[in-house]
């Protein structure tokens, strides 16, 4: 019997298991998870017979395995698998082609049916692109054929851009098109260029095919295509007028050469020959009888029997007689050997210009011998597939090389130093474009800057890149003991610390003082402050008492803004108050207010001494304070206005009336203490007098 990897289950002998199935009988041999129903309770028996056990087959489940991208979307064009397996081993997927699976522990889910998504990464490609093209000549024939673009890169699935090669004298219709990575490897173009034949200009030469300096009719201007043909008609009257002068056409190139954008000028050649005695054609061929390449055969005129003339053919000598002028007027074969001179390579590039910082290389050779040791330029490879020949004179030749691709890291300077960019390519002598790279919270002057592939590999960029910071708006709020408070309107620049003082409030000392603000790369706008503690105000001051005897003032009282204290009532001689204490409240703005009046009672003491009005003044103004704080606690600023607005003391007609009262009571209990002892000291004399 095995367990749910299919390793077999053993006794502790390590002898296989075998089962017994409670429905079918025993097994005679261990049991496999194949001999076995799914779900069927079997009883594992050792070898041995004894310490038997039943055990459950497990279930296998069917599963979908997707197979998703790192972002966790499906892959294109790719269905789902389904597989079966016993749930908690190791899932299964399928070859994706284009893309590579990570490693994954993922397992079998334990329910039926269920998905498990398997994330593959799309493999890299560097492959060439054939654009398919239909190109247009000038004489409006469609050509069908493509053009390679080597090096392009990507990964699979991806949409890339693909430069169009130029092909002189045409115009495509696009600089760049959109290429797809398939699977396979390849790189699938989504769009088919035209080139369009530019317009052409020419000059047609009408000589004497003996001596090509005399000219025959004045030149004639034409114009046409590339790769297009002249309009015929517009010489046919010129070729005429020169036939009629007694001429032979030798030859017309007017009818056989077409515009070509690589040779400059256009020059289409008529030739023409007097009529006289015999003419023959002078061809040069080497030693095995080959034409000499770059040669062409040589229309000549002479007396028959006499020498033939030949043409001189630079890099070759005559070593032999020519013979004389055939009697048939036909072809007459010179025989050229090729000499050893002096010349020189001249690298340039595919469109024939010279390769920057470099010079002709002297060089010794036989003519048409083709090159095989070219010189090393620094940044570049000859193109390979060429055939460059000795030339035929002591000049230079010019040989082809292709500028090396290059894949660096380019150093750009800014503001903040030195940036690196990797994986940015391109060729020798090429300017690239190299993305700068964003720096967060600041803004570029530039988002890309040139580089120039230097011939070591190297890129150089001589930009300096300005980053400036951002400028930030905000409101930040910080907690205080009495409430949030707001900081609007803040504003600055990336990296920049500002320094706000606290907003004042009235009664309140605030610490910090100022809070300290900075601006983040994200935008956003921080402090380290995580509080703000308004600190209330210590304050002495004079407490007014609103009393029926009038206004009563206590000097000296000390409390702290926001703060309820307890006052002693001052006492007079001769009185009683209706509160030995009052509770007053320490304004914002330094008061101290009391809110509730005090009566006093006159006492029924027939020997209290009447005070004099100054001596009532004294003991009901000016005495100190016998102050008792009562714990309060401080609420924020809106609780405080609140608590202000229900302590407001009486209006100030209202205090003055009541002063007025105070002071005609006062004035009244005086005259009636005097008026009551001056009646005593009477009945007191009166009584002396009768002893």
């Amino acid at each position: 019997m095995t367990d749910v990897n299919g390793d077999p289950i053993k006794d502790a002998d390590g002898n296989p298991i075998t089962a017994k199935s409670t429905d079918t009988g025993e097994f005679d041999i261990p049991v496999t998870d194949t001999e076995v129903t799914p779900g069927q309770i079997v009883t594992a028996t050792p070898d041995k017979g004894n310490q038997s056990t039943e055990l459950t087959v497990p279930v296998p489940v069917d599963y979908t395995v997707t197979p998703v991208t790192a972002d966790g979307k499906p892959i294109s064009n790719v269905t789902p698998t389904h597989y079966n397996a016993k749930p908690g081993t190791t899932v299964s997927y399928p070859d994706v082609k284009g893309y590579t699976v990570r490693p994954n522990n993922e397992t079998v889910p334990t329910v039926e049916n269920g998905n498990v998504n398997v994330t593959y990464t799309p493999n890299p490609v560097n492959a060439p692109v054939t654009i398919p093209t239909d190109t247009t000549d000038g004489n409006n024939v469609d050509h069908a054929g493509t053009a390679t673009v080597p090096g392009v890169t990507g990964v699979t699935g991806q949409t890339v851009t693909v430069n169009v090669p130029t092909k002189k004298g045409y115009t495509p219709t696009a600089d760049t098109i959109t290429a797809t990575i398939e699977p396979d490897g390849s790189i699938k173009p989504n769009e088919t260029v035209t080139y369009t034949a530019d317009g052409q200009n020419g000059l047609v030469e009408f000589v004497d095919a003996d001596n090509p300096t005399h000219k025959l009719a004045e030149d004639q201007t034409v114009e046409g295509k590339t790769d297009g043909y002249i309009d015929h008609t517009a010489v046919e009257s010129e070729i005429q007028s020169v036939l009629a002068q007694n001429y032979n056409l030798v030859s017309d190139q007017t009818v056989s050469k077409t515009f070509n954008p690589d040779t400059g000028e256009n020059v289409f050649v008529v030739k023409f020959r007097v009529m006289v005695d015999a003419t023959y054609t002078t061809v040069p061929v080497d030693a095995n009888g080959n034409d000499i390449p770059g040669t062409t055969a040589t229309p000549e005129t002479g007396a028959l029997g006499t020498e033939i003339s030949y043409p001189d053919v630079p890099g070759y000598e005559v070593t032999t007689n020519p013979g004389t002028v055939p009697t048939d007027g036909g072809n007459a074969k010179v025989v050229y050997t090729p000499t050893t001179h002096a010349y020189s390579i001249t690298p340039v590039d595919e469109s024939g210009n010279p390769i920057p910082d470099t010079k002709a290389t002297p060089k010794t050779g036989t003519t048409a011998t083709v090159i095989t040791d070219f010189p090393t330029v620094e940044g570049y490879t000859p193109k390979t597939g060429q055939d460059v020949e000795v030339p035929t004179t002591d000049t230079s030749v010019q040989v082809v090389y292709v500028p090396n691709t290059v894949d660096t890291t380019v150093t750009i300077p800014s503001n903040y130093g030195d940036l690196t960019v990797e994986g940015v390519t391109g060729k020798t002598g090429q300017t690239v474009e190299v993305n700068v790279p964003a720096k967060q919270g600041y803004t570029t002057n530039k988002t890309t800057v040139p580089g120039v592939v230097n011939p070591d590999g190297t890129i150089s960029i001589t930009e300096t890149i300005v980053y400036t910071p951002n400028t930030v708006t905000g409101t930040v709020t910080v907690p205080s003991n009495l409430g949030d408070v707001n900081f609007p309107d803040l504003t600055g620049v990336t990296g920049q610390v500002l320094e706000v003082p606290v907003p004042a409030q009235e009664g309140y000392t605030s610490e910090p003082s100022v809070v300290q603000f900075t601006i983040n790369p994200d935008g956003t706008i921080t402090t380290t402050t995580t509080n703000i503690d308004y600190v209330p105000n210590q304050v002495t001051g004079d407490v007014t008492l609103d009393s029926n005897l009038g206004n009563l003032t206590v000097n000296n009282v000390t409390g702290k803004t926001g703060q309820t204290i307890v006052v002693d009532v001052p006492q007079r001689d001769g009185y009683t108050s209706d509160k030995q204490t009052v509770t007053a409240i320490v304004e914002p703005d330094g008061t101290i207010k009391v809110t509730e009046p005090v009566t006093y009672t006159e006492t029924d003491d027939d020997t209290a001494t009447a005070p004099t009005d100054k001596q009532a003044a004294h003991n009901l103004s000016g005495a100190q304070a016998n102050v008792t704080t009562v714990s309060h606690k401080t609420q924020n600023s809106d609780n405080q206005q609140k608590a202000t607005d229900s302590r407001k003391l009486p209006q100030t007609n209202e205090k003055t009336q009541d002063a007025t009262l105070a002071k005609i009571g006062l004035s009244l209990m005086s005259l009636l203490g005097l008026l009551g002892l001056a009646a005593k000291r009477r009945k007191h004399e009166d009584e002396d007098s009768n002893k």
